[in-house]
Order: C-alpha cells, then sequence, then structure tokens
C-alpha cells in the first residue's frame, strides 16, 4: 500500500480534519513543502481534497475573470461591426454590465458563493442579454433610417420586438429552471440563478435601455437608401421554398427525428474522476502518478451491517462473512489490498508467526478473540474506531482502485451484488456500497435521468406558452 513496485517511491498518508477550509489547505501544502526541503527531498508528488481543492479554487477564479474579459472583447468586436459606431458599442455593453452586476450583486446579497458550475454564468447572461439588446437596438436603428423621430422609433421598437424578447426570455428562463428537477445542489443553483439573470437582463432592455435611448443623441447614419441585401434574399427563398414543400419538410423532419432518438440511445453516461482536466495537466499527471504507482485514487468503500442486536461485528460468524468478502474483493473485483477487521486479523496473524507470508490468514475463532482483546487494550489512538463503529453493528471495508470510469466500476459492483446474493448469509449481514466514488457514481446516473425529465419538461412548457401566445 505505501511501497511501490519498483521501491523507488514511500506514500506517505495524512489523514487531516474533513471539509477544511482553502487557506487552511494551503497552510498545510505550505508546511508539508517546508519539510520536504528541510530534508533535501527534491523528488515530490501530492494527491488528495486538500490539494484538489485548491487548484480547483483558483482556476475557477482565473476562468471566471478569464470568461469575463473575453466575454468584453468578443463583444465589443462584434458590436463594432455590427453598427460601426461607438454609440453602437456602450449602449449595448451598458445593458450587459448592468445585468452581470444585478445578478453577481444578488448573490452577494443572498451570499451565495460562486463555484465551479457558476463560472460559465457572466458567458450566459452576456449571450441572453446582448440578443434582447441587438434586436431592440436594430429596429430602433431601422425606424430612424425610414424617417422616423426617435421617440417613434422607440415606440416602433418595442411594440414590433418586444413580444419577441419576452418570449425569447421567458422560455430561456424556464429552460434554466428546469434544473431544479437534478438533485446536485450546484446544479441546481446554476439554474436559479442563471434564470434570475437572464429575467434581470429582459428588466434592463425594457428600463435602461429605452431610457439611453431618449436621453442619448442617436448615431448619424447613413444616407443611403436601405436595399435588400444578401441574407435578406436568401432567407425568403428559403422561407418560400419551405411553404411551397410543406410535406417533403415534415418527412424529412420525421426522419431525422428517428435518426436523433437511435442517436439518443445510444449516449453514454460514463463519468471519470479526472476528465475534466486535460491529459497534459500539471495537477491530473500528479494524481496519475498514485493511480498508477499505488492502489490508485478512487475511493472504494464498503460497510457490513450485522442483523439482528444479538450479533456483534466482531462475532467470529461476522467476521467469516466478512473474509468472504475481502477475498472476493482481492480476487475477482481488482483491489490490491483492503483496510478492514479482516485485514488487520490477518496481519496479526502473520505478526503471531514471525512474518510468514503464508500465515497471512484468517486466524481460528480463539485466536480471533485472543488478538481483538490485545489490539483493543494497546490501540492507544482508538485506530480500530475507523474500521468499527461504537455499537459494533457496523464494520468498514476500505480501499482504492484506479480512475477507471463509472461503466466498468458498474460491471465491478454487478458482480459483486451476484456474490453477496449466492455466497453471503443476508439473514446474518448486509452489504451497503459507500463512498465518495460511490456517490459520484450515484449523483452522475442520477444527473442524467434528471436533465432528460427536465429536457421533456421544457419542451412540453415552451410549447404550451407558444401555442397560447399564437392562438392569441
Amino acid at each position: 500500500m505505501f511501497i511501490n513496485k519498483e521501491a523507488t517511491g514511500l506514500l506517505i498518508y495524512i489523514k487531516h480534519k474533513e471539509k477544511i477550509s482553502k487557506k487552511s489547505c494551503d497552510i498545510l501544502k505550505g508546511k508539508i513543502d517546508t519539510l520536504l526541503v528541510k530534508h533535501n527531498i527534491t523528488k515530490s508528488h501530492y494527491a488528495g481534497r486538500a490539494i484538489g481543492q485548491s487548484y480547483y479554487i483558483e482556476t475557477m477564479q482565473f476562468e471566471t475573470v478569464f470568461f469575463i474579459g473575453l466575454s468584453f472583447v468578443l463583444i465589443i468586436v462584434f458590436l463594432w461591426f455590427s453598427f460601426k459606431s461607438l454609440w453602437g458599442i456602450w449602449i449595448p455593453l451598458a445593458i450587459i454590465t448592468a445585468a452581470m452586476i444585478w445578478i453577481t450583486g444578488f448573490m452577494g446579497l443572498v451570499i451565495e458563493p460562486m463555484n465551479l458550475v457558476l463560472t460559465v454564468l457572466p458567458t450566459i447572461i452576456f449571450v441572453v442579454a446582448m440578443s434582447d439588446v441587438i434586436h431592440l437596438v436594430s429596429k430602433f436603428l431601422e425606424e430612424l433610417r425610414l424617417g422616423n423621430s426617435k421617440d417613434q422609433a422607440i415606440k416602433t421598437a418595442y411594440k414590433e420586438v418586444g413580444i419577441a424578447t419576452l418570449l425569447t426570455s421567458l422560455t430561456t428562463a424556464i429552460g434554466f429552471l428546469t434544473l431544479l428537477t437534478v438533485t446536485m445542489k450546484p446544479v441546481k443553483i446554476f439554474g436559479i440563478y442563471t434564470a434570475l439573470g437572464v429575467m434581470f437582463a429582459f428588466v434592463l432592455a425594457y428600463t435602461l435601455l429605452p431610457a439611453l435611448l431618449v436621453l442619448v443623441k442617436p448615431p448619424k447614419l447613413s444616407s443611403k437608401p436601405i436595399v435588400q441585401n444578401y441574407w435578406y434574399k436568401v432567407l425568403h427563398m428559403c422561407f418560400r421554398y419551405v411553404m411551397a414543400k410543406r410535406k417533403q419538410v415534415m418527412l424529412i423532419f420525421i426522419g431525422l427525428i428517428i435518426v436523433v432518438g437511435v442517436g439518443v440511445s445510444k449516449v453514454e453516461t460514463n463519468y471519470f474522476l479526472l476528465e475534466d482536466l486535460k491529459k497534459d495537466n500539471e495537477m491530473r499527471s500528479q494524481f496519475d502518478y498514485f493511480d498508477t504507482e499505488y492502489m490508485g485514487l478512487r475511493p472504494f468503500e464498503l460497510v457490513v451491517e450485522v442483523i439482528g442486536s444479538s450479533k456483534k461485528i466482531t462475532d467470529f460468524g461476522v467476521i467469516k462473512q466478512m473474509a468472504k468478502i475481502d477475498s472476493f474483493l482481492i480476487s475477482d473485483y481488482g483491489l490490491t489490498q483492503t483496510f478492514s477487521l479482516v485485514s488487520i486479523l490477518k496481519i496479526a496473524n502473520r505478526s503471531e508467526h514471525g512474518g510468514q507470508n503464508k500465515y497471512y490468514a484468517l486466524p481460528s475463532e480463539r485466536q480471533s478473540t485472543k488478538m481483538l482483546k490485545k489490539i483493543q487494550k494497546f490501540d492507544k489512538t482508538n485506530k480500530l474506531a475507523m474500521l468499527v463503529d461504537s455499537t459494533a453493528v457496523f464494520g468498514r471495508m476500505s480501499s482504492t482502485l484506479g480512475d477507471i470510469g463509472k461503466y466498468k466500476v458498474d460491471e465491478k459492483n454487478s458482480r459483486l451484488y451476484e456474490f453477496i446474493d449466492n455466497h453471503i448469509d443476508e439473514n446474518l449481514v448486509k452489504i451497503h456500497l459507500t463512498g465518495t466514488g460511490h456517490l459520484l457514481d450515484e449523483n452522475m446516473s442520477s444527473l442524467a435521468k434528471n436533465l432528460v425529465f427536465g429536457l421533456v419538461i421544457a419542451i412540453l412548457l415552451v410549447s404550451l406558452l407558444m401555442g397560447f401566445c399564437i392562438d392569441r
């Protein structure tokens, strides 16, 4: 567990307090670095939650600023090519910036921290706010070119484009709110605040934007007459073709739906712990080192629960059941070694016989009872509490394996459940898979199902909304 195969590396396992802050994580890593320098250790690797948390938070902070800056640059370039005037840049940019300030300010008021999922929020708000503003400003300028007064141009723009922007904002907000069907809290929060940001952008487009259009002198417009450009002709030609070939278009659409439906049925929901990091990423290479040189980084946790109030996890009959599971986990499941009451007894038995490997086996009932009493007597730091709860009803079997992906883990778990059904006395013990790795797999499966359910709800709600508006 602690020495790699070539005996060129030693693993040091450090257990710290749960849920420590980033600041504490940085202090911990700094003290370890100091020790490494002090003892002239020049080559080392890090892995674990404390290291990963600091890296992800720093990356999240950088990428949030980067996305905001990049969005501003791209929007300025787009606005310049669209309107070719400073007026056409700063008016829309004022609305977009205000929308971003509103949503982040609101998050600050309700004390909602920025998480990894919310790093894309600025980009989404920029896109949605830009859509509303571009439609309204373009129509406003078009009316000015037709010779209408500024006030009349504003009224016409909001009258003709206003309902369309309202519907796009509502349907977009509904789409994000369907993320509330997801059980993962960060995704729910993302859905809520993105929907709020969309509506904030809409409110600003109907309050701040018309105020600016009234108060600010409009740009100087070209005196050239309005002509039908290339895209105007192409789009109208496409529209006429669709209207003339309605049946053919519908048949093609149905065919595409069938093809897409087959494709959707083949979508896989596999998951790797490090899949969000590039293969050449420094942090990933650090984690991969432990994945290949030692037992892997993916946590494996299994809990054995004793059935019946008269039994305890330390009873020999229960330990024998745990020994069967332990043997299966190593011989078939693929674990290198487990940390459990069984492994402790095996190690103790080997130690009693001078360290001979042939005695790395479960001792007899009498020897097991004797060894457990001895372990409890000399276990000053109460390490046994990591394996057996205070009521002696639950026993823990833990280990690690490589980052092999959810699909392969599901296959292993299926074989494990089959083994338990056929070889374990379920009247004596009950088995529970748990731990970080298992919870991540359950979350990913739940996320995939919830997203499909949310998508169906979004389609129904948007369809009803559009049908109601068309009927009106």
